[in-house]
């Protein structure tokens, strides 16, 4: 881990797996990023009612394959539709390594596409790498 922290990061957890959504915070938390600027949603539901809430846009959002009622591929789907959202990095983190699923991710915009379980220390790796390319993408002055 380097020295970088991320005060105005504003990360989305799209998970229905209350553990793993809770260790990626702690994550985030571990590599500067503030705990209230962390949102968790269970399911794609909760995440578009948040997402379409005016005042607050995530950073970056790391989504699930697998979840209640809509699939992270239709909410990757609806962010890509949302002019507000076009420029948010959306990270893939599931289970499913169908190369089929992850090929329809990269189509609509997905900036990577990981598979888990992975170790404590490779999964601490690809948030840090989250971390950076959302901020790249966000561009300098725009938090």
């Amino acid at each position: 881990m380097g020295n970088t922290t991320w005060p105005t990061c504003r990360p989305l957890i799209v998970e229905d797996d209350a553990n793993f959504a809770l260790l990626l915070a702690r994550i985030l938390q571990s590599l500067g990023v503030p705990p209230a600027q962390i949102v968790a949603c269970s399911d794609a539901e909760a995440a578009m009612g948040r997402l379409a809430q005016d005042g607050w846009t995530p950073t970056l959002a790391i989504l699930d394959m697998h979840l209640p009622q809509r699939s992270g591929l239709e909410l990757l789907e609806w962010i890509r539709s949302n002019p507000k959202l076009e420029k948010l990095a959306v990270f893939i983190l599931t289970a499913n390594e169908e190369p089929d699923l992850k090929a329809r991710a990269f189509a609509l915009g997905a900036a990577a596409y990981f598979v888990k379980p992975m170790g404590l220390k490779a999964l601490t790796g690809v948030v840090e790498r989250m971390l950076a390319h959302g901020h790249a993408r966000e561009g300098p002055g725009m938090s």
